[in-house]
């Protein structure tokens, strides 16, 4: 009868502790996921602000009655001084802010085509290009930026775009992309820093239950 009473205690216990630990490891690997999340926030955040920042500085180097007179690859050619000048300016502040690209969009008989664009391996002029939505939305009038993961034929990028104005009407869009190595590291980082917990205080577990 002891003996009995003395195993169903001990199943009790282990019940116990069991549960006990289970709580315990839930209320860890939640508060990890918690402050995970809280980075990327912070991370995401950081990284839009930089992304407008860079694009309203590219919008003040931009003449705007130029640009708007560039509505084809001649026009552009017709005017070539002044628009390698303003494409020089555009690259020196990509290279010193980090930035991939800097570039300016706008529509001319409903699409769209680059007229500025730092890419130093691209020196095609007045290329036509397919927007993303927040290239979209700042044709729409608004400074966005998104922290997406934007994949189209140049890469994959982070990218920022803010409308340029005239007369209170919007005639196109300056845009910055930045690579996202960094935001998918910080994502895979924090993928392992979980899996390594959660394996960690299985392993705790399963030796305070074994002793």
């Amino acid at each position: 009868m002891l003996e009995g009473e003395f195993h169903m205690m001990k199943r009790k216990t282990m019940v116990i502790i069991s549960l006990f630990l289970a709580l315990v490891m839930a209320i860890v690997v939640g508060m990890n996921v918690k402050n995970t999340m809280d980075m990327t926030d912070i991370l995401e955040d950081s990284v839009e602000s930089q992304l407008l920042s860079i694009s309203v500085a590219a919008r003040e180097l931009i003449d705007t009655d130029n640009f708007i007179s560039y509505n084809s690859a001649d026009d552009i050619r017709s005017n070539m001084l002044s628009y390698n000048a303003t494409l020089t300016q555009l690259r020196m502040l990509a290279r010193d802010t980090g930035a991939e690209y800097i570039y300016a969009l706008k529509i001319v008989d409903g699409k769209y085509y680059f007229v500025y664009d730092t890419d130093l391996e691209d020196t095609a002029l007045f290329v036509e290009y397919t927007p993303a939505p927040v290239h979209l939305d700042a044709f729409a009038g608004l400074e966005s930026a998104g922290v997406m993961n934007l994949t189209d034929a140049y890469g994959s990028f982070n990218t920022g775009a803010v409308p340029m104005y005239k007369d209170g009407k919007v005639v196109g869009i300056v845009c910055t992309d930045i690579v996202d190595v960094f935001m998918n590291k910080s994502a895979a980082t924090a993928r392992r820093n979980a899996i390594i917990l959660i394996i960690s205080l299985l392993l705790a577990m399963s030796v305070m239950l074994y002793v």
